[in-house]
């Protein structure tokens, strides 16, 4: 007869699955192929049917948090949408109603499972194995094999890096987990190594990818965090001889790192902007291929969202809707607005925008440590900046990530809230202790 799993168990448990699910995402190509998607939305919906037995049997306490509300404001908008029929493409906005559920699910599940700081620390650790490993195997592909994912699926005209067939989508997902990666390296006290080598190989990957939103994102991300951290801990770093040395290696990493993405930087180009590449720059701007500008696609969605202000066009309706609106017809079938904070409101209308926005203000009453700044806002902050330049929030892998890192934000307000009410207690202990009576006995000792 097996032993019954304890709570903490289970969510160790549900934490493992969790991560599966988001390295068989990573790994199958983004979870961009229908059948891929399938997988993953019965991997999460089967997961949250046993949490739900779980609940009916132990009735445990699930974690409440508005961060709920901004997710379930875009699955509640695509509902109204079927519900009504209020959108130009009935089929796709059933299928992006599922994948919103399916994602809403998954955060209930990871808010649920990484309010504990050991499982949320063991989850760190594995997801930066994931993108480290998707990272060196896209650097392996572009020197031996480029233009292919696993060295055998060809993507004619795409530019595809490691699993993933959009290399700008690729440099989206190391955006998310370069922070937490930098993180680790600058404040725990053993295996700091580890974590710098694996900040270095994103960068690498970056620089194979020639992405200049990445490395410039990264370079923010950078710069930011090691002043937060180095901020905070140089004055205990001065008056503990145990953290000294782990405050200086910090340092020499970050220094490292920053050297790193100079060097990348250089090799790619984004230092040495000259006359000639500003010639380049504006050609492509002016789209001499005939293909539509990004100025005129965005100047269109905003039209579409004009049309249809409250609830939008229907998500995953920007297909069908942009075709009509198009100044002109470039032989082009402009599946996204590479812009995803604008296609969500052609999509979802201003509610959508409304949802982005309420997400922002949660996040930032919430950050109360540095730890919500560089393990939540840092990644998310640097996720949706470049989604203005792609359209990244479109592979499921991504937003996948991005919602485990969101749903650790609970669990790390709880951990501060914690350490607060503990010194709160031993400042009211003090307090009290000053106001008894201190018998004579207890005088001559503490003389």
């Amino acid at each position: 007869m097996t032993a019954r799993l304890t709570f903490y168990q289970f969510r160790r448990r549900t934490a493992q699955a969790l991560l599966g699910i988001v390295a068989f995402a990573v790994f199958a190509f983004g979870a961009v192929d229908i059948e891929a998607q399938a997988a993953t939305a019965v991997a999460v919906l089967g997961l949250l049917a046993v949490w739900a037995l779980k609940k009916a049997a132990d009735g445990f306490e699930v974690v409440s948090t508005p961060l709920y509300f901004p997710l379930g404001l875009v699955a509640a908008v695509a509902i109204v949408q079927v519900a009504s029929g209020a959108t130009a493409a009935p089929y796709a906005t059933s299928g992006a109603l599922l994948s919103w559920l399916v994602y809403l699910a998954f955060f209930f599940l990871a808010a649920n499972t990484l309010c504990d700081a050991s499982i949320r620390n063991r989850f760190y650790q594995g997801l930066l194995w994931i993108v480290s490993l998707a990272a060196g195997l896209g650097i392996g592909q572009w020197l031996t094999s480029s233009g292919t994912v696993y060295w055998f699926r060809p993507v004619p005209g795409g530019e595809p890096f490691g699993p993933f067939a959009n290399g700008e989508h690729f440099a989206a997902l190391i955006v998310l987990a370069f922070p937490v990666a930098l993180m680790q390296a600058l404040r725990r006290r053993s295996r700091k190594h580890y974590f710098f080598a694996a900040c270095a190989v994103m960068i690498a990957a970056l620089a194979f990818l020639d992405s200049a939103a990445g490395l410039i994102i990264v370079a923010v991300q950078l710069v930011a965090l090691a002043a937060m951290v180095s901020g905070l801990t140089f004055a205990s770093a001065l008056r503990s001889r145990r953290r000294g040395p782990n405050f200086v290696w910090g340092v020499l990493g970050a220094i490292g790192l920053g050297m790193a993405l100079l060097a990348a930087s250089w090799s790619t180009g984004l230092l040495r902007i000259g006359a000639a590449d500003l010639e380049s720059v504006e050609a492509v701007l002016e789209r001499s291929d005939g293909l539509l500008t990004r100025a005129e696609v965005l100047e269109t969605s905003w039209r579409l969202i004009e049309q249809k202000p409250i609830l939008g066009h229907g998500m995953g309706a920007f297909r069908q809707v942009f075709g009509r609106m198009a100044p002109r017809q470039d032989g082009r079938l402009w599946a996204h607005a590479e812009c995803d904070p604008v296609e969500l409101g052609v999509d979802a209308g201003f509610l959508g925008l409304a949802a982005q926005g309420l997400l922002l203000i949660l996040l930032l009453l919430r950050a109360r440590s540095l730890n919500v700044w560089g393990l939540v806002i840092a990644p998310l902050a640097g996720a949706w900046a470049h989604s203005w330049f792609s359209a990244p929030m479109q592979t499921p892998a991504v937003m996948l990530v991005g919602l485990a890192l969101l749903g650790c934000t609970p669990g790390l307000i709880e951990r501060v809230a914690v350490r607060r009410e503990k010194a709160a207690a031993a400042v009211a202990q003090e307090s009290s202790d000053e106001q008894k009576p201190v018998s004579k006995r207890t005088r001559r000792k503490r003389q």
